[in-house]
């Protein structure tokens, strides 16, 4: 029987957040065309975007992630940040959350 604790999978990206978050934030943002609160609903849109650009930026981040999945690359690390948490949602506000806001 080994010693070794059992490895985990590994580092996963927070899937969540482009597949729950952002869709209900564009709802809302829809919804609230014109009332504060939608505006708000701007801002907490592209502050989480915002936030994404500091993670895929984020060299720190990146090491510690590293050293714990050697096979990640940094290519890899910023590509998957900047299109799954930074590009489609930003295509998704363009399309959907813009309009509300320029009408």
């Amino acid at each position: 029987m080994s010693d070794a604790p059992p490895r985990g999978l590994g580092f996963s990206f927070p899937l969540g957040v482009p597949f729950i978050v952002h869709p209900l934030l564009l709802v809302g943002i829809v919804a609230g065309r014109g009332r504060w609160w939608g505006y708000a609903l701007h801002a907490v849109y592209l502050g989480v975007v915002g936030a994404f650009v500091w993670f895929a930026a984020s060299r720190k981040r990146w090491e510690l992630i590293h050293a714990r999945v050697p096979t990640l690359t940094r290519a890899n690390w910023v590509l998957n940040w900047g299109i799954f948490f930074i590009a489609l949602p930003l295509l998704g506000w363009v399309f959907f959350g813009l309009r509300p806001l320029v009408r």
